[in-house]
């Protein structure tokens, strides 16, 4: 696929990164099919342009550039911190589908949630989020997808984001000795927190081949958080299926169709058949079923549907969670006029600490009827980051949430 084909009308380059793209032939083709119809910005220093420019042989990129450029650099100078969509020509919520963002490693892109996030000891964070999550990996600071209810959606106003080298700064991040004790201790390492890295516009960059090259070298664990069903791609499953006793694909799936208008397959239904081409060559797969929002993925009989073919697509357990809003992600919708702001605004909710919950009356009562269901159909649960649930439901779970090391030394 060309960068022409993605849809972007206007690429951001980190001038850090020219370096490196002068040597890549596979970008630099990109981006010289790509002048053909968008516009290219440096941002950072300027004078980097002209090896972009003398790596092109002064051809079609040197024509790309005008007056207009020289006069607008300036501006893209805190492109991230202070967008003008204006200069892109589009509207603030227009960003994530008109402008890629091609930015530089600079900082660590494999984390510990714990006390680098959220400054908690293990078992604070455990008791607040219900979350045994500690390993995260990210080569984009934004998602392609903009699901209307995701939590990283914070700034719908911000460019796509990808670090096309991020992988070099995970090998150095690999080194860390916190990272290599959490690993020596089964922790897994979870490629698609904020982004999905099985994505149309990740693969196009091979974001997921690179990670999962550089983190099997260190011997690592390693879950693929993802709702794109290229992970089921052949490409994609030969590369999983040569790990297979080190991975499991969390495919989320959620029956909000009309919130998730950017997803590279039409997600009226499971899909089961792309399931099974990873379940039959070996390749673990759990589903995520969350968020549940009130009124809108919450009948029980649809539920129902989709355990029965995920049972089908031979998926070994589900996660359910229900939706959770940050005050920022209302605010945005606000901003943004979308139609699903009024919706959530009005619903019975409760605030707990910075986000908002369906009322607990709602949450315990459809927790119960999903357990039966679960039970019924005999298909494994658990409860994902759900905290604010009683502690009963952890109790009734016959599952385990897959960032938990005991689940992979559980169920090998």
């Amino acid at each position: 696929m060309k960068f022409s084909e993605l849809g972007y009308r206007n690429i951001i380059i980190d001038s850090k990164l020219i370096s490196s793209i002068v040597n890549d032939d596979y970008l630099m083709g990109g981006l010289e099919d790509f002048c053909h119809q968008g516009r290219i910005f440096v941002r950072g220093n300027p004078y980097q342009l002209a090896d972009l420019v003398k790596r092109s042989n002064g051809g079609i990129i040197l024509s790309n550039f005008s007056s207009e450029f020289e006069t607008t650099l300036e501006s893209v100078q805190n492109v991230h911190d202070n967008i003008d969509s204006d200069l892109f020509g589009c509207q603030p919520k227009q960003m994530r589908s008109e402008v890629l963002y091609l930015k530089n490693s600079e900082k660590p892109v494999l984390i510990d949630l714990v006390g680098s996030v959220y400054g908690l000891t293990y078992s604070a964070y455990k008791e607040k989020l219900d979350c045994g999550l500690r390993l995260v990996y990210h080569a984009m600071e934004s998602c392609p997808h903009q699901c209307t209810y995701c939590f990283a959606n914070y700034d719908w106003a911000s460019p796509t984001i990808v670090l096309p080298y991020a992988h070099k700064q995970l090998e150095k991040d690999l080194k860390n000795k916190n990272i290599i004790d959490l690993i020596d201790r089964g922790f897994p390492i979870h490629i698609g927190s904020i982004s999905d890295l099985a994505s149309t516009v990740s693969c196009h960059f091979d974001l997921l081949t690179k990670a999962v090259n550089v983190i099997k070298k260190a011997g690592a664990r390693i879950f693929i958080g993802t709702k794109s069903t290229h992970i089921a791609d052949d490409y994609y499953v030969n590369l999983l299926k040569s790990i297979s006793d080190n991975i499991i694909v969390t495919f989320s799936f959620t029956n909000l169709t009309d919130l998730e208008t950017n997803l590279p397959y039409n997600a009226r239904r499971f899909p089961t058949p792309k399931i099974q081409k990873l379940t039959k060559k070996g390749i673990r797969v759990v589903l995520l079923y969350r968020p549940i929002i009130p009124g809108l993925n919450d009948d029980m009989e649809q539920i129902s549907n989709t355990i029965t073919e995920a049972i089908e697509a031979g998926v070994e357990q589900v996660g359910i969670g229900f939706c959770k809003f940050h005050i920022k992600i209302l605010e945005n919708l606000k901003k943004m006029e979308s139609h699903m702001y009024p919706f959530i605004n009005n619903m019975e909710k409760e605030r707990i600490d910075d986000n908002y919950y369906p009322a607990f009356s709602y949450r315990s009562k459809t927790a119960d009827q999903i357990i039966d269901i679960c039970n019924e159909q005999k298909m494994n649960f658990f409860f994902l980051c759900q905290s604010f649930l009683n502690s009963k439901y952890s109790e009734l779970e016959t599952g385990c949430c897959i960032c938990n090391p005991a689940y992979w030394n559980s169920s090998k």
